[in-house]
């Protein structure tokens, strides 16, 4: 709770490292706010046990997919851990976050996230009102003085 307090703040996306990870081989533990009321930890450096995956199975906030901890990351040039042990989740009947069911790593995922949040950015300032050009909705053309 003194973390989700003090260290991760109340805006979505933000992030805290709670154990540094290993170059190279994993990200470490990190808390994650998902939403205002939301937020992970999730820990690509455990490899779970038997009674890991005993626990997690009976606690709803706990979870140990199958490859966790061992799982190399999907992305092509990436050799880290991409399947992390989610060690709690505040709201746990909420979809699964894609930092769980991605099978990227950590960093990777949150480029790719960043990568799509500026790519969706360029295109509502490219529609300039009236229709969508996203979509391709944009019946109108309009050149812009400036």
């Amino acid at each position: 709770a003194e973390d989700l307090d003090l260290r991760l703040g109340r805006a979505n996306g933000n992030i805290f490292h709670r154990k540094t990870g290993i170059d190279g081989v994993h990200d470490g533990q990190i808390m994650v706010r998902l939403k205002k009321k939301r937020f992970i930890i999730i820990d690509y450096g455990i490899l779970p046990t038997t009674a890991d995956l005993q626990a997690a199975a009976i606690n709803p906030h706990v979870s140990a997919p199958d490859g966790a901890g061992k799982t190399q990351c999907v992305s092509p040039n990436c050799v880290k851990v991409g399947v992390p042990v989610l060690l709690y989740d505040s709201e746990p009947t909420e979809t699964a976050s894609l930092y769980m069911r991605s099978g990227l790593c950590f960093m990777c995922q949150r480029n790719l996230n960043e990568k799509r949040r500026t790519q969706r950015k360029r295109k509502s300032d490219v529609g300039g009102g009236g229709g969508n050009a996203a979509d391709g909705n944009c019946t109108k053309r309009v050149k812009l003085n400036g």
